[in-house]
């Protein structure tokens, strides 16, 4: 499957299956018409006209609307409507400088459609004037796509964390690596997509970051979430990205972006002018 496969395969979002999700006359979400009628129980919480849902007026505190939605969640994990997972919260805005109007339970995320980002680390060396790159593979025993390969550290950004903040812990956390490294570390780019998923919506902007590390560092595995780490050459990495599906699918598209900056993937390929757009496109918040 080729580069640009990958990424359209992570983009195949329908907003006519779709409401629009707003709070104070922002669009902060999507709800899947198909699951519309649990919330209708809630005609105190959601208004619903001219194919939108909106949130309550009255709810006009960030205190209020972060504890009325952690209520409905409840009440949609007992009806088995959104898995029980986590214990983080993501912050809910129109967008990623806009003010929070309410945090959300990341497992309800999808459901409601919410803006969400993370933080993705791609962590390489060199030898011999060539680029390898370390890829972790996702820890078996996990129950979203265990044994996938992934980057070498990434996670979803927390409401009231920095992406720097959230990289820096997730690449301790998942890689050991020390903070004197870490202050190493150089945001690059941001990647976006726009999946639809049977949970939800999942629009979501991941934050880049590199880091060369000196070719005798060898990240050490945290069991609970990675099963190991393996060092490829980016000739090689740029095969195992293109012609097989090992990796999981947003890692694939920081793959790609690394594979482009680091010019494995030229202008030379047919597809590059609409890979470089398409890692990019979404913008419908």
């Amino acid at each position: 499957m080729s580069f640009l496969k990958k990424i359209q395969e992570c983009n195949g979002f329908d907003a006519g299956q779709f409401f629009d999700f707003v709070v104070q006359n922002q669009r902060v979400g999507f709800i899947a018409k198909n699951k519309v009628d649990t919330l209708l129980e809630h005609k105190n919480i959601f208004n619903f006209f001219n194919n939108k849902i909106v949130l309550n007026p009255d709810l006009n505190t960030y205190e209020k609307r972060t504890k009325t939605i952690k209520d409905v969640v409840l009440l949609l994990q007992e009806k088995k409507l959104i898995s029980a997972w986590g214990d983080e919260s993501y912050a809910v805005s129109s967008s990623f400088n806009h003010k929070s109007y309410f945090s959300i339970p990341r497992c309800a995320a999808a459901f409601f459609g919410i803006k969400t980002y993370g933080t993705h680390l791609n962590g390489y060396t060199r030898k011999d004037g060539k680029i390898w790159v370390w890829i972790a593979r996702r820890a078996l025993h996990l129950k979203f796509l265990p044994g996938k390969l992934d980057n070498l550290a990434a996670g979803g950004l927390p409401a009231g964390i920095l992406p720097d903040q959230n990289m820096a812990k997730e690449a301790r956390e998942e890689a050991q690596l020390s903070s004197e490294l870490l202050h190493k570390m150089q945001p690059k780019s941001t990647v976006s997509y726009f999946l639809e998923t049977k949970e939800g919506a999942c629009p979501d902007t991941m934050f880049v970051y590199d880091l060369e590390l000196p070719p005798e560092t060898i990240p050490t595995p945290n069991k609970e979430e990675v099963e190991d780490f393996t060092l490829y050459p980016i000739e090689e990495l740029y095969k195992v990205v293109n012609d097989f599906d090992n990796f999981k699918y947003n890692a694939t598209l920081v793959m790609i972006d690394f594979l482009i900056r680091h010019s494995a993937i030229t202008p030379q390929n047919k597809d590059y002018f609409e890979i470089v757009h398409q890692l990019r496109q979404p913008k419908l918040f």
